[in-house]
């Protein structure tokens, strides 16, 4: 069975077409941003975790992360975890597979990374009995969709 979706009418096109240029999701709303940007009411929070073998007993808190390997994805080291991990101590990956991969392995201790894709990938990869999260959430960030002041009046 294959599905046809009709096709959109001139209205239809003109709104999907003016919603694009007005508004746009997944901004974090940060104070750098609402100098240009207005948000809508926070739809989402981003935040980070520290993911551990299942066994593992002497990681628990972020503080834990100062004599141990931490594997980190490139472009998302947050800013607030730089004071706990030493530079030589950590493994950059490219992705959560990779870092993940590693925690099994045991090339790392702990991994950081996206608490919601890390949950995602850790059920993908049919992990959930051997990988957990432990301490609190590391910089977590608000998201909303966001407009630019320059179209309020569009709004």
């Amino acid at each position: 069975m294959k599905l046809v979706l009709g096709s959109l009418c001139p209205v239809q096109v003109f709104l999907l077409q003016y919603i694009k240029n007005v508004i746009k999701l997944g901004l974090e709303i940060s104070k750098e941003y609402e100098k240009t940007y207005d948000f809508s009411l926070p739809y989402l929070m981003i935040e980070n975790s520290i993911f551990v073998k299942k066994d593992s007993k002497f990681i628990a808190v972020i503080e834990d992360l100062n004599s141990v390997k931490v594997g980190i994805q490139k472009g998302n080291i947050p800013k607030e975890l730089r004071k706990y991990i030493r530079k030589d101590s950590v493994q950059y990956v490219e992705n959560q597979q990779q870092g993940f991969l590693l925690l099994m392995m045991g090339k790392i201790d702990a991994f950081i990374g996206n608490r919601l894709t890390g949950l995602y990938t850790i059920q993908k990869m049919k992990q959930t009995n051997f990988i957990k999260i432990v301490g609190q959430p590391i910089s977590p960030e608000e998201y909303g969709f966001d407009f630019k002041k320059e179209n309020e009046a569009k709004i």
